[in-house]
């Protein structure tokens, strides 16, 4: 625990001015959105480029007759293909690339964001002005810029991949043009919103329950309550889209958890912990795959 936090807290609770009730902590829904518009920019610069190169072969492929031909021609266009990919990514991950960049600035805001609900958090529970210390947070910036570059690259070269399968087939099968643009539609929605929109919602839901798992302990603060979206989206909700999930979070609403133990929960304010059922999410809040949950913090914890 932070020296200057411990003293403070200790001098406020023996004035009576601690506050237990936590403000409700937003999930930062903008900041997704915002970063699903980052990965979809490179994502639609390289699908229009491919999409633009194999527009000039498209009927010369389907015509021709000599696969050396056609051999030929495809392996072109995947080295074209490799070169944009370096020319938008780079070989290996740098500091200094458009990417790298917009990367460094985006997670700089959703800190930001989140920093600025904690250090709201915290004078209303200390009724006291009190600076959150940051210094866990560099290493953990850098290791997710570098994790997303790489993420984000990936999902352009998974988009060629699927290129490639799709058109093998389309020509080894004899389909007509109009059969494969009608695929090739699907798969440049699919890579365009879908899987961008679930790259977003994975990576801002992580790194974000990251940051409060880390403010929460940088003041000693082991307890959190799991909160989540509380709408139809709720894995396991029984009025929802999603009733039969499992694991379920709706389940997981306003349970007692601990940072420190990722298995057990509480319903009687920490006084007995039980092990997580079958059904209940095995991960910490907002670390599953696409999670919008978030930790309330329990400053009951510091009552003692």
């Amino acid at each position: 625990m932070d020296i200057e936090f411990k003293m403070l807290l200790e001098f406020q609770k023996k004035a009576g001015m601690l506050n237990f009730k936590p403000y409700i902590t937003q999930y930062p829904y903008a900041y997704e959105k915002k970063y699903a518009d980052i990965i979809r920019k490179y994502q639609k610069e390289f699908m229009d480029y491919a999409i633009e190169k194999f527009d000039q072969r498209l009927k010369k492929w389907f015509l021709i007759e000599n696969y050396d031909e056609y051999s030929d021609d495809y392996e072109l266009f995947n080295k074209e293909m490799n070169e944009k990919l370096l020319a938008l990514f780079g070989a290996s991950f740098l500091w200094n690339t458009p990417i790298s960049v917009e990367l460094q600035n985006f997670i700089d805001l959703l800190f930001k964001f989140d920093m600025t609900q904690w250090q709201r958090q915290l004078e209303h529970f200390l009724h006291a002005a009190y600076i959150a210390k940051t210094d866990w947070w560099n290493e953990i910036k850098n290791r997710w810029i570098q994790n997303n570059y790489l993420l984000v690259k990936n999902l352009s070269q998974d988009f060629l991949n699927k290129f490639n399968i799709l058109l093998n087939v389309g020509i080894q099968n004899g389909w007509t043009l109009d059969d494969f643009e009608k695929d090739l539609r699907k798969l440049y929605n699919t890579f365009s919103m879908g899987r961008v929109n679930l790259l977003a919602r994975d990576q801002v839901g992580t790194v974000n329950s990251t940051i409060w798992k880390e403010s929460y302990q940088s003041i000693g603060l082991d307890w959190y309550i799991w909160r989540t979206a509380r709408d139809e989206r709720v894995r396991g909700n029984p009025l929802g889209k999603y009733p039969h999930a499992v694991p379920s979070h709706y389940v997981m609403d306003n349970k007692l958890m601990k940072w420190s133990d990722s298995t057990v929960y509480s319903e009687d304010d920490g006084v007995t912990w039980n092990q997580k059922t079958m059904i209940m999410e095995p991960l910490h809040v907002g670390m599953a795959i696409a999670c919008r949950c978030v930790p309330l913090p329990y400053f009951k914890f510091f009552a003692g």
